[in-house]
């Protein structure tokens, strides 16, 4: 014990002694903006190390040697390098940039700055996306990254369903954006959990130029994220809180009884008219439940489980500072995030309430051995804790979304929630729903699912200056690891019908409607899954500078080894290994023409051995002309530059996340039809980019990109490729599809600093994308009106028929018409036709109604995406916005009526009768059924226009004024209040959906209101 002891103490004396400050000149300065205005957080660099300038905008630095040369940087102001010869102080004045000119760009593995920038990204910094606060750190980027198509699939405020894509689809295979932290690959999801607080910055990266140093994995675009590092100086200190009151938009909507019943009824006689109107419900009961006399309930089961407003609340603090040896940079954070369901306060067995505990820690560290060798070391760790209720013999999901969806599967006329209203006795349900909220929440157990992500990465830097000025060699090794655990404590529970046999007046009895389930005590079991991913990379670069002429090179080699499961069999324990060696030679001549030259061969295990690698080129350039000596005339024109690149980029995600198609009977389903097909190669995208970027009167920034991307090797099924004849119906994947996606990207920003307490900034931007599939093998079919299905559309073409309105409204609205129109459907396979049916078109014209009639409809991806940014500085106040839209794309929502007991919808209210009808009023369903209705197919009657323009986030923040802050010994104190989709435009046909979501069966998009405050010491 006392050597260890002995090696502690001798660990700590270096690091004090290491660390110590020594009596030593300095330089100190202030740096202010053109009102002479204090500029907090200038980094100010010597030597490749930098601190920052206080909040009165001063700084300090030791004066080893006689002479520095120091740049001063700043977003959004010119970056100034001033000479530290002789011992007066610095006072430095940066001037605005709304160009960002000198901005360093984070490319993952290299940077670049702004001006010298050929290829096509867009960036974000952490401030921007630290306005927004949402559980998952996707949610922040949409409208703030050019050309990042984002989608929410589910709302699920646990774990919501975030879609992203780079400038929309150019394959039909995998499609997953690559992400970068750090300079690590980080190939899960588990990015999600970063702070924002916590991030430098945010990069898209676009085209083949910027994607290249990434070979078989770039094609889908690169999405790079930067943490913050530490300085040289003393601590800064931040801690921040903020509280949210979280309420959904849109708020499923809740028959009562009364409403429910005749609807139902309707719906039984549209069906069948011989059974008359009350053959759901009698008449004594349609009145019964109108008075609401006796035993008939009125229950609205999505107010009695679904909060109105549920709470998160986020804490964290982070500290940076450090010396010239050791620089640091620490956060930690914790969120909670609570239920968005009721569950029974009578409860006393155990807890099944739902809720989310996030914790997560960051320490990156920066060292300086000696002059020339240095490293570096980043540790991050994440842990959440899920409390989720067990849904019964469903597959132990656990599940918020499984929960939601079946909160709209029990008619409000049903007795309940349990036998006793005390909440005791056996749980209610109907003969259609074996899995009742009630149960599901109070009565099925519970699981508790932790999670722990851990990364640590680490790297050192050796310069070779001795031997030639510039060069230097490097290395990095990351590891990261995911941890599951799930506990699950299960019970089952009884299910009870309410018997009618004595009316609604008397007290209600029941009997067991599933008798295969009982009351069963908790039983309890643990499972665990562990997967890791290695991430290697060398490389050796080259930076110089010979009077006009910039070269800088990087030659790299990089592997990646991912091992996504330990727990299950199959391809899913399977490691999947990367190898990636590339170079890149940037040269750039008087600040005004640039060239860059990528080239990377990269192999990937999901091909056979004698085509696992593959070549990945690209060429870019720019050419700066605002710098030309003939633009002086033209002050008004701050910045101009024309940029272009061409390569390839490369995918190797196969379709349906399938691997190792080369082989035979080895597929993702264990099916035993696949052939595997050794000449598989990965899938090569030829990318073109043409750019432009204005500036004028240095407030108004312009950039316009043209992009054409060519799929001609895309991995397709062979089974449509040839005849049956041949003798065999297996399939194989071969490299024979072609696909197309093309658009363009525009943004404009104004900004302006009228004096020292007013600025502002307002953006806009729009994208545009359109995919189209050029080849899958598809065999036209002559005898369907549209004779393909896929080819020559886009990846998410709609089909479906065309109703035919000739008759003024499109529904069968006589006897007669009835009986002109059922022979088609009946032949055509669709059903028999009712009274109140929409007509489709024949469109083939071979006197049936059936699939080969549907023609396109339309397109379920938006072509189109739009932002609109602002923000307002007023002396201690500041205000920002942000809103997004989309626009072009459509949805299909057929929403029957009749799934289990015929749960309605707003646009059932007014559905197709024979009164409404011959007295001309509004009909916004086709007639109501119980049974199936040839009304139920996709059709353009039930095609929403899913266009939306949505106010996602605005936010009010109050500096206390300085001295006020001071007097308790803190630099700034900042408050701040925020809401989140405040509002939405859209032109869905349902006022309780929203058309980023489009679904009623699924989470639909939460408004959220926070308060928080923010310290700095």
């Amino acid at each position: 014990m006392k050597y260890i002891n002995r090696i502690i103490y001798t660990i700590l004396v270096s690091i004090l002694f290491w660390t110590a400050q020594v009596n030593a000149a300095e330089i100190k300065g202030t740096v202010v903006d053109e009102f002479s205005k204090p500029i907090p957080g200038v980094k100010v660099e010597y030597n490749k190390i930098y601190t920052i300038t206080a909040s009165d905008g001063s700084f300090t630095i030791e004066k080893e040697d006689q002479f520095y040369n120091l740049t001063f940087s700043y977003p959004g102001y010119r970056s100034v390098t001033l000479s530290t010869e002789g011992d007066a102080p610095l006072n430095v004045i940066l001037s605005t940039d709304a160009h960002f000119i000198d901005e360093t760009i984070q490319l993952g593995y290299t940077t670049q700055s702004r001006n010298s920038l050929s290829g096509s990204v867009a960036t974000v910094n952490g401030e921007v996306l630290s306005q927004q606060i949402t559980m998952n750190i996707a949610q922040t980027l949409s409208g703030n990254l050019l050309g990042l198509n984002y989608f929410e699939s589910i709302n699920n405020l646990f774990n919501p369903g975030v879609g992203m894509v780079s400038r929309g689809i150019s394959t039909l295979g995998g499609r997953q954006l690559l992400i970068v932290i750090d300079g690590i690959v980080c190939p899960t999801d588990d990015y999600k959990w970063i702070n924002p607080q916590e991030l430098e910055s945010v990069t898209l990266l676009k085209d083949a130029s910027t994607t290249a140093l990434y070979g078989i994995q770039g094609a889908n675009g690169v999405l790079v994220l930067t943490t913050k590092r530490g300085h040289v100086g003393k601590p800064n200190t931040r801690i921040y809180y903020d509280h949210s009151f979280q309420q959904m938009t849109k708020r499923p909507m809740s028959y009562n009884s009364s409403e429910y019943i005749t609807m139902r009824n309707q719906a039984a006689y549209n069906d069948d008219r011989s059974v008359g109107m009350y053959s759901q419900y009698s008449q004594e009961e349609v009145e019964g439940y109108s008075n609401g006399i006796g035993y008939y309930p009125n229950n609205k089961w999505v107010d009695m489980y679904l909060r109105q407003v549920t709470q998160m609340q986020r804490v964290g603090v982070d500290v940076s500072g450090g010396s010239k040896r050791i620089r640091y940079y620490s956060q930690l954070g914790y969120t909670h995030q609570g239920s968005p369901f009721w569950t029974d306060n009578n409860q006393s067995k155990y807890n099944s309430t739902p809720d989310m505990h996030l914790i997560k820690a960051r320490t990156n560290l920066d060292l300086n051995f000696n002059k020339y060798l240095s490293g570096y070391t980043s540790i991050y760790a994440n842990m959440t804790r899920y409390r989720l209720p067990i849904v019964p013999n469903d597959g132990g999901m656990e599940n918020n979304q499984l929960i939601y969806s079946r909160l709209q599967n029990l008619p409000p006329t049903i007795y309940g929630p349990t036998t006793k209203l005390n909440g005791e006795g056996e749980v209610v349900t109907t003969d259609k729903e074996e899995f009742p909220v009630y149960g599901i929440l109070n009565r099925s157990g519970y699981n508790v699912r932790t999670t722990t992500n851990f990364l640590a990465q680490g790297g050192l830097k050796l310069d070779l200056s001795f031997l030639t000025e510039g060069l230097s060699v490097s290395g990095t090794m990351a590891f990261q690891g995911t941890s599951a655990q799930l506990e699950r404590s299960t019970q089952d529970f009884q299910r009870q019908i309410r018997n009618l046999v004595n009316g609604y007046d008397n007290e209600p009895e029941f009997s067991n409607i599933f008798p295969a389930h009982t009351n069963t005590p908790i039983t309890n079991s643990n499972s665990g899954d562990f997967g890791y991913n290695l991430n290697y990379f060398a490389n050796m670069d080259y930076e110089r500078q010979f009077e006009k002429n910039h070269i800088s090179a990087k030659l790299y080699t990089f592997f990646l080894k991912q091992v996504l499961s330990n727990s299950f069999s199959g391809i899913t324990v399977m490691p999947y290994n990367r190898h990636t060696t590339g170079l890149e030679v940037q040269y750039g001549y008087d600040n005004k023409y640039f060239l860059k030259f990528d080239i990377a061969y990269a192999g990937s295990d999901q091909f056979a051995p004698d085509n696992r690698y593959t070549t990945v080129p690209s060429l870019s350039g720019a050419w700066v002309i605002s710098n030309e000596n003939f633009m002086e005339p033209m002050k008004y024109i701050s910045n101009l530059k024309l940029r272009t690149s061409y390569g390839v980029s490369a995918n190797d995600q196969f379709p349906g996340g399938g691997r190792f198609l080369y082989m035979n009977y080895f597929s993702s389903t264990g099916a035993e039809s696949l052939i595997g097909n050794p000449n598989i190669t990965a899938e090569k995208m030829k990318m073109q980019n043409y750019g432009i970027d204005l500036g004028l009167f240095n407030s108004i920034s312009i950039s316009f990109d043209y992009f054409d991307v060519n799929n001609n090797n895309m991995l397709i099924s062979s089974q449509n490729l040839y005849p049956n004849y041949m003798g065999t119906n297996a399939m194989t994947i071969v490299n024979k599809g072609k696909m197309t996606n093309k658009g363009w990207e525009l943004s404009a920003i104004y900004s302006n600093k009228l004096n020292k307490d007013l600025s502002f900034n307002l953006g806009a931007g729009i994208s545009y994308s359109r995919n189209k599939v050029i080849n899958t093998g598809e065999i036209a079919n002559d005898a369907y009106f549209t004779p393909y299905r896929s080819d020559g559309y886009g990846v998410s073409a709609i089909f479906g028929y065309l109703v035919d309105y000739s008759n003024g409204n499109g529904f069968i609205n006589t006897q007669q018409e009835l009986d002109q129109y059922t022979p088609k459907y009946v032949e055509g396979g669709l059903g028999t036709p009712r009274l109140g049916d929409l007509i489709y078109k024949d469109l083939n014209n071979d006197g049936m109604i059936d699939e080969k009639d549907m023609d396109y409809l339309g397109t379920g991806a938006a072509p189109y995406y739009y932002s609109f940014t602002g923000d307002f500085r007023y002396k201690a106040f500041d205000f920002n916005f942000l809103a997004i839209a989309k626009s072009g794309l459509k949805t299909m929502m057929v929403t029957p009526p009749n799934a289990w007991d015929g749960i309605f919808t707003d646009i059932h209210r007014n559905a197709w009768t024979e009164e409404r009808y011959q007295s001309g009023a509004e009909i916004t369903y086709p007639a109501l059924y119980i049974a199936n209705s040839t009304s139920n197919q996709p059709s353009n009657y039930f095609l929403n226009n899913a266009s939306f323009i949505t106010l996602r986030n605005v936010e009010v923040g109050y500096t206390i004024p300085t001295k006020t802050s001071n007097m308790i010994r803190v630099d700034k104190i900042r408050i701040t209040f925020a809401i989140r989709n405040l509002f939405t435009i859209d032109w869905m046909k349902s006022k309780y959906v929203d058309p980023q979501v489009a679904n009623f069966n699924t989470f639909q998009p939460y408004r959220q209101y926070s308060i928080g405050i923010s310290a700095m010491f």
